[in-house]
């Protein structure tokens, strides 16, 4: 009999309203999209110091209205996933186009960072430049 479904799945149809946006938005070179990988590893002399830090760095981060997971079973895969070269290792790898990346990147921040590597400076034992130096237009 041809006649419509008079139900509509209302979240399918804003779904494909949604890829089909993103889609145009791509296809216009107006974003580019990939995965993101967020991931933070704390550390300390021992264990109880290491708790400490993962609690103050939650608060920090739930604080600023994000979502923390700590990781369990995936602790090894994540922290992987968390180094150069291992893409495919942290299964927590949201699709996000650099619009949204770029709502999170601290661009209008000046921070000069520290000079000196402390935890390289620690390991060696000497004094251990940056990993990495640039300078801005504000000179920073």
């Amino acid at each position: 009999t041809n006649e419509p479904v008079p139900l509509v799945d209302n979240d399918a149809d804003n779904k494909a309203l949604d890829a089909d946006e993103a889609l145009q938005a791509l296809g216009g070179d107006h974003v580019s999209f990939g995965y993101l990988t967020t991931t933070v590893t704390v550390w300390g002399e021992d264990r109880q110091a290491a708790a400490e830090k993962l609690r103050a760095v939650e608060r920090i981060i739930n604080g600023l209205g994000f979502t923390t997971i700590r990781e369990g079973v995936n602790a090894v895969e994540a922290w992987l996933g968390s180094l150069p070269g291992h893409v495919y290792a942290n299964v927590r790898q949201p699709l996000v186009h650099t619009l949204n990346l770029a709502h999170l990147m601290p661009l209008s921040s000046v921070w000069a960072g520290p000079a000196t590597n402390e935890h390289l400076a620690k390991v060696t034992q000497t004094e251990a430049p940056p990993l990495f130096v640039a300078e801005t237009s504000g000179s920073t």
